[in-house]
């Protein structure tokens, strides 16, 4: 399955070059975004297909060791409800479209966007290719939910 991905996001198909890709956005209070930043290389550092990356050939490779994923950030908290809704329609266009390179590593992307009343919008875009992937970032979803620290927002 994963080599049929392969082959569908080349060109070589008529109806080839099209990622199998995944968004959403979830929304949590008082976030610490440091101790998520923490909990989220953790996981990197568990799951191996986290880490994974697509040679030319085909075949995938598990890297070994990986630098610190850091979370990016953007600060709203002030801001007119506008320019916050003008930046979350522009990020989630921009991320819900991503094609993520497949020879580069991570396959995923999460920002983070801070706003009044102690409020965090998490956006992840991450690349279907690797099954893993997708299933720990549905695990860390869930994992979120259970804790009720964060809700639904968005999904593509």
């Amino acid at each position: 399955m994963q080599h049929a991905f392969w082959v569908g996001r080349m060109g070589v198909l008529e109806l080839g070059n099209v990622a199998n890709h995944g968004y959403y956005e979830i929304e949590g209070y008082d976030l610490n975004l440091d101790s998520l930043n923490w909990a989220l290389n953790q996981l990197i550092n568990r799951h191996d297909m986290l880490r994974a990356v697509m040679l030319p050939d085909g075949r995938q490779q598990v890297l070994k060791e990986v630098s610190d994923y850091k979370i990016k950030t953007t600060d709203l908290r002030k801001k007119d409800q506008n320019t916050i809704n003008k930046y979350l329609n522009s990020i989630r266009q921009e991320m819900s479209h991503q094609v993520l390179p497949w020879d580069k590593w991570p396959l995923f992307e999460f920002r983070a966007t801070l706003l009044d009343e102690n409020k965090i919008r998490l956006h992840i875009s991450y690349d279907y290719k690797f099954l893993m992937l997708g299933v720990s970032l549905d695990y860390l979803k869930n994992g979120f939910n259970s804790l009720k620290i964060l809700k639904p927002v968005y999904l593509i």
